[in-house]
């Protein structure tokens, strides 16, 4: 087929490499009448940061200006895609897609773009539209047709009569084994791969310089929190059960421990020494577990840098301006850092974000591909553009780390007689008594810089320190002196330790860590305990609390009390009540002498 791109696309648009051959497959499947495998279908898997956005607008215009349909629909998982989505066809293609709820004017616009939610909502509506029009149907990060049981049936109902339909996806796989609609699978076995059409992964992107270079530096934490009254202490090095491995997790990330803290102030260097080098209006991302712990870590930046973050969450009616606004600051007043919980996890296109921290609990691969996908998207400003991303060692997230450059399919296993397997249920129910309620107390978690990934292979401390110094020394950017260490040991030239100790720093206070230091940590954790149990628990006010425990001011106690009251206020905690304090000293008293 001739190449309709180049007559039909605006002047100023400039297609990738990757985006031609695209739209060769893409036209060479859908309108070609030789090819025997025509089809209104295609799915496109692309690495985050690729160019999906313009990929689709580009097919969208082609098809409008040829005259092939006469109404563009495109799907996206949310509200601020949405209307990042509208924007960019406007801006960049002069196609006005309504890009709002309610009635949309058919004679103002020549498409629209909604969510998945408003279709689900309402099918029978755009059933009707495919009924009287030929629509081009973009279903923007497909896979979240999975989100919902009844979503890919009703997706399915609504857009059965679209002229054309383009799936695309970063990350086309789910864990609850619902086929996505208008996807071609082959079966392996006893599971069912997803076919894509054409695909575009990271490795490939990386070499095409489309995407950055991405290292990841770990830091281990050794961690002690309370459950019940079982007290717990762990480092990453050390095999724990799911229960375990999951609170470990939330007492490493714990806005009120030391990791985060220690963590931060790295990145946060790493960031300045960015901006120096060229970048002057890079950024930063921290990804948190809830609106609470996002808050929380907010003004623990506010505190350490003396500059307010931005703060996105999704109950924020101004949360897709304030990102829009956040990725289009230049110059060296551009803000520094945001902090989200799962705005900025997908699709967002933030260009200037370098560096980023994961503070999250969620462990699954599509969400930690689509997070690293915020900060890999190159800008070409003329430096040297490799992102950073900040992790705890925890084993499924070095998994995924190893696993960044591999296409991923949705693939799902197969009952004996062909059916998908049925997805457990994430609420399995419980018969009442059985289980008594458990509070979970995290205490501390003292960070230790560990090993650091890059292109799939990882790197000791000891190797990191020597690469950070001939870095500094030489004038070359650390992912270049990396991968001339990592050619020179592919040539036998050079010996680089790839599977080093596991480090034990983190398994002890720092040696400068003072009692007054000590002091103000017990007395920081006893306030949040108490308010803990205050307000979550027992509905008073925390100084009852400190009340119950003694009249002497927390200021004026010894270490050893406030350890006591630190150990006391956990154990109350593992009820949801107080105990009295004179009886606890009573038992623990026993516990000693027996």
């Amino acid at each position: 087929m001739n190449d309709p791109v180049l007559d039909v696309l605006p002047s100023h648009i400039e297609l990738r490499e990757w985006q031609s051959e695209f739209l060769d497959t893409f036209f060479n499947k859908t309108l070609d009448r030789s090819n025997p495998d025509r089809s209104p279908n295609f799915l496109l898997v692309a690495t985050p940061g690729a160019g999906k956005t313009w990929t689709q607008l580009s097919i969208a215009y082609i098809l409008k200006k040829r005259g092939l349909i006469d109404w563009i629909v495109i799907c996206v998982p949310t509200d601020h895609l949405r209307n990042q989505m509208g924007r960019d066809a406007a801006q960049n293609f002069g196609i006005d897609l309504y890009h709002s709820t309610g009635f949309v004017d058919e004679e103002e616009y020549c498409g629209e773009v909604v969510t998945y939610a408003q279709v689900a909502n309402a099918p029978k509506v755009w059933r009707a539209r495919c009924d009287k029009k030929k629509i081009m149907l973009c279903s923007d990060e497909v896979h979240h047709l999975g989100d919902d049981l009844t979503w890919g049936e009703k997706y399915k109902h609504a857009f059965e009569n679209a002229s054309y339909r383009l799936s695309t996806s970063g990350t086309p796989f789910r864990t609850d084994n619902q086929q996505i609609p208008w996807v071609d699978y082959e079966q392996d076995e006893n599971t069912l791969k997803s076919i894509a059409d054409y695909e575009y992964g990271y490795g490939r992107a990386v070499k095409d310089s489309v995407c950055r270079h991405v290292i990841f530096p770990t830091f281990d934490a050794h961690c002690e929190w309370q459950y019940g009254f079982n007290r717990f202490s762990a480092s990453y090095s050390d095999e724990l059960s799911k229960r375990l491995s999951s609170q470990r997790r939330n007492t490493t990330i714990d806005a009120d421990g030391q990791w985060i803290e220690k963590v931060f102030l790295e990145a946060d260097s790493r960031l300045s020494s960015i901006r120096d080098d060229g970048h002057v209006d890079a950024g930063g991302l921290v990804v948190c577990k809830d609106k609470a712990h996002a808050d929380k870590i907010a003004k623990l930046i506010k505190k350490k840098t003396g500059s307010t973050p931005l703060l996105v969450t999704s109950d924020d009616t101004k949360a897709s301006d304030k990102i829009e606004a956040f990725a289009a600051e230049k110059g060296k007043g551009a803000k520094r850092w945001i902090v989200a919980v799962k705005m900025v996890s997908e699709g967002v296109d933030i260009k200037r974000l370098r560096v980023a921290i994961y503070a999250s609990n969620v462990m699954t691969e599509m969400y930690f591909r689509q997070f690293v996908g915020r900060v890999i998207r190159m800008i070409g400003g003329g430096y040297e553009e490799t992102a950073y991303v900040y992790v705890y060692p925890d084993a499924d997230l070095l998994s995924h780390i190893q696993r960044i450059k591999e296409e991923v399919r949705h693939e799902f296993k197969l009952e004996d007689d062909g059916t998908p397997k049925k997805a457990d249920s994430k609420n399995k129910s419980k018969t009442p008594g059985n289980n008594p309620l458990k509070f979970f107390v995290p205490m501390e978690a003292l960070p230790a810089e560990s090993d650091h990934y890059w292109d799939q292979k990882r790197f000791g401390i000891l190797e990191i320190n020597a690469v950070k110094g001939l870095a500094t020394e030489m004038g070359i950017p650390e992912a270049k002196t990396l991968a001339l260490l990592k050619r020179g040991q592919e040539l036998g030239l050079v010996d680089i330790e790839v599977d080093p100790p596991v480090s034990k720093q983190g398994s002890q206070p720092s040696s400068r860590e003072s009692k007054n230091d000590r002091k103000k940590k017990l007395s920081k954790r006893c306030n949040g305990m108490a308010v803990k149990l205050a307000l979550s628990c027992l509905d008073i006010e925390p100084i009852v609390v400190h009340q119950k425990w003694g009249r002497k001011p927390q200021s004026k106690m010894q270490e050893p009390e406030l350890l006591q009251k630190r150990d006391w206020l956990g154990d109350c905690l593992s009820i949801g009540s107080m105990i009295e304090p004179q009886e606890w000293r009573r038992d623990q008293e026993g516990e000693v002498n027996a």
